[in-house]
Formats: structure tokens, sequence, C-alpha cells
């Protein structure tokens, strides 16, 4: 309803000239066949060409989309939109944790973690689990009337950002 039944990926890559995009449904399941919750997806957009791409739908919890995506041998990203359970979502940090220990090179892992009131003990673990560092993110929920940072970025040793952003955006 917020996009107007517009694809908001599609119409990023037209107006920003990207070159290469990938999306997917953030549901594995029956909700992907709903009116409304069929057109909630994560989508990655770059102005390079995307060398590999997988949908990948982590084991635990409804929400557990996790897109695999290869700019180059030296950079892995890892976009994932995690549940909104602990138990499911502590699952599914230690299934990313295993496709994170079969990688070389730099890492991005960025998404919706569901990581709500900012609980800074399951950032900590995670921290620690994967080792990689969290950057500053911008707060991004609600869109309507940001206050809470439920969209983060970590990143391998390897990785230097400049700076992190969130784009304001009514498509």
């Amino acid at each position: 309803l917020r996009s107007h039944n517009n694809n908001q990926i599609d119409y990023l890559k037209n107006e920003l000239n990207y070159i290469d995009i990938f999306y997917a449904s953030r549901y594995n399941n029956f909700l992907k066949y709903l009116p409304i919750l069929n057109k909630q997806g994560s989508g990655f957009l770059t102005k390079q060409k995307i060398r590999a791409k997988r949908i990948r739908y982590l084991n635990a919890g409804i929400k557990s989309l996790l897109l695999e995506i290869q700019l180059s041998d030296n950079l892995s990203i890892l976009l994932v939109h995690l549940s909104l359970g602990r138990k499911a979502r502590q699952r599914q940090i230690d299934e990313i944790k295993q496709l994170l220990d079969k990688r070389n090179g730099g890492i991005i892992v960025l998404g919706d973690f569901n990581f709500l009131q900012n609980n800074y003990s399951e950032i900590a673990e995670f921290v620690k689990k994967t080792g990689l560092r969290l950057l500053n993110a911008p707060k991004t929920y609600p869109s309507w009337g940001t206050r809470i940072a439920l969209d983060l970025v970590f990143v391998s040793s390897e990785i230097k950002i400049k700076s992190i952003i969130a784009v304001e955006s009514n498509l």
C-alpha cells in the first residue's frame, strides 16, 4: 500500500541508473500468496554486475530470507530478513555463521535483523559469533517516523566504509 503497488526495487533501479538488481519475497510459505504480503521482500541494487546470486531461506522462522550476492572474488554480501522470534532468530544466526565460515575475502551482512528495542545483547552475540563489526546504522523503523535501527550492517575487517545512510523516499 505504501508503494502504491509499484515494485520499489525496479523503480529505484530505473531512477538511479543501477545496472543490476536482485530481490525475492521475504516469505517462503503460504504467506507469499496473500495479497498484501506477496509484495513484501528484500532487494539489492548495484552499479556493478552481480557475478553470482542465490536466494536461500533459512531453516527456522517465518521471516527467513537470505540473499547471497557475490560481486567479486573478494566481496560477498548476505542480505537478510530475520525472524521476529528470538529463538528462531538465534537458530538463523547459527546458520549464517556456518555460511560465513565457508567464505573468503570481505564480507558484508546487512538487512532487517529484527533485534527489537536495540537489543544490544543479541547484537553483541552476533558480533562474537561472526567476528564481524557493526557499523553505526541509521534509524529505519517505522518508515513514517523512524525511531529504531532494525536494519543493520555488519562488515569484516577487510571492508573499509566511508559512510552509511538511509535513503529517505516517498515512493
